[in-house]
């Protein structure tokens, strides 16, 4: 059940903030668990078929994605990512922005 996913997803969120803000995890993780959350979410408007839906949290994933790019930048730069790490999380962007790009076309 697609609900079911989506809401335990919503769970993992709650709890990676609160560790976050334990200073347990890092930011990333938290983003990283938006990012879980969101696919979820984008899921359950597809099976609705929600056009507008998917587009608007197409977009908002988008800007997760661009979240952990920067930070893994950082890191990079900082000697703690790699090269490909940082090819990871741009290679993740660049899908979802044309998954993005398709859906407000197919919104229209």
């Amino acid at each position: 059940d697609l609900q079911r996913v989506a809401k335990l997803a919503e769970d993992e969120l709650s709890r990676t903030r609160s560790l976050f803000e334990k200073q347990v995890v890092s930011q990333m993780e938290v983003t990283n668990a938006e990012i879980t959350l969101k696919n979820e979410q984008i899921r359950l408007a597809e099976a609705k078929r929600n056009r507008a839906a998917i587009a608007s949290l197409l977009a908002e994933l988008v800007a997760l994605r661009e979240k952990n790019l920067e930070v893994a930048k950082r890191l990079r730069e900082k000697q703690v990512a790699t090269e490909r790490d940082v090819g990871e999380y741009e290679k993740a962007m660049l899908e979802d922005r044309l998954r993005r790009d398709a859906a407000i076309k197919a919104s229209k």
